[in-house]
């Protein structure tokens, strides 16, 4: 990517994955939004969803819609600006040319995301801006990857965080969404060692109106968003996305989980390895006719 964003001459630079289907709609709506935000806005991120109709993916479609739809705009209203999520967003070209990517960064994509905040840009999103992508080949391959990102934007927040806090404070609040998984599961955890060990009386109130207050404000905000953004969109593919919604919930546990084995690895000085893949050669036939560029033709 580095080699490429320098060669281009344009005023806006879309980033999209090779399997990612867009039509003229998704790239006219970021275009859109990103030339009517204020001129500090350098990066303009749409909705990465996943298509197709097996349940896996209608599951991991909501998960995303979810994410896009109720999570970035959230980080945004907090914090004033999002993140790049990596692909499906469009840059204003000078800026890119300016940051680039740092390769020596899992999550190359947060990285970028945190120089350029703290430099005193912002992030946008266009939920509406829709487009989609293959699902992961497998539950290994999900969580390889989920992981992945974990800790990449754990290894980001380490290097960035003091600059954040000296910068950009506000932009801090964009990680309550992970701090909130922590205190439910450490809450959890801390209840039912105290409760094996003290033995207490359980009432009404401790029973169930403090766990209530914990995790039932926050719910209510979630489906309240859920709800306002469907109509935003006038319903459309409600049916695909309302019954994964607790799914969506559940999923803040587990990435809390996944955040703090993220954590143990880098405190215990685990090293992350990246997948590397092996290219073999192509097999030339010996009966194939040469051509123009091919490897059978002498050079000139």
């Amino acid at each position: 990517m580095n080699a490429v964003v320098p060669t281009v001459d344009t005023d806006l630079t879309m980033i999209l994955d090779a399997d990612h289907h867009i039509n003229e709609q998704f790239a006219a709506q970021l275009v859109h939004a990103i030339q009517e935000a204020p001129a500090k806005c350098c990066c303009m991120q749409g909705s990465v969803l996943i298509r197709g109709d097996r349940w896996d993916e209608q599951c991991l479609g909501a998960l995303c819609w979810y994410f896009f739809s109720i999570v970035l705009p959230a980080f945004e209203t907090l914090s004033t600006t999002t993140m790049f999520i990596g692909a499906g967003a469009v840059w204003k070209s000078e800026v890119l040319k300016q940051f680039l990517f740092d390769s020596t960064m899992i999550a190359e994509d947060d990285d970028l995301s945190m120089r350029v905040i703290r430099a005193g840009y912002d992030i946008k999103c266009c939920p509406p801006a829709e487009l989609t992508e293959l699902a992961c080949d497998g539950i290994l391959a999900f969580f390889a990857q989920r992981f992945r990102w974990t800790y990449g934007y754990e290894q980001s927040l380490n290097k960035h965080i003091c600059g954040l806090v000296c910068d950009r404070p506000r932009a801090l609040l964009q990680r309550l969404y992970s701090w909130y998984g922590y205190m439910i599961l450490y809450g959890s955890v801390v209840q039912g060692v105290a409760a094996a060990i003290l033995k207490p009386t359980i009432t009404i109130w401790t029973g169930f109106f403090m766990s209530a207050m914990a995790c039932g404000i926050p719910f209510m905000l979630v489906i309240s968003g859920v709800v306002l953004q469907l109509r935003a969109n006038e319903w459309r593919n409600w049916q695909r996305i309302l019954p994964w919604i607790p799914v969506a919930i559940a999923y803040a546990v587990f990435q809390a989980i996944i955040t703090i084995y993220a954590r143990l690895r880098m405190f215990c000085g685990i090293t992350w390895r990246v997948t590397e893949r092996k290219l073999e050669p192509p097999a030339i036939s010996s009966t194939a006719s040469p051509t123009e560029g091919s490897q059978l033709l002498p050079a000139k």
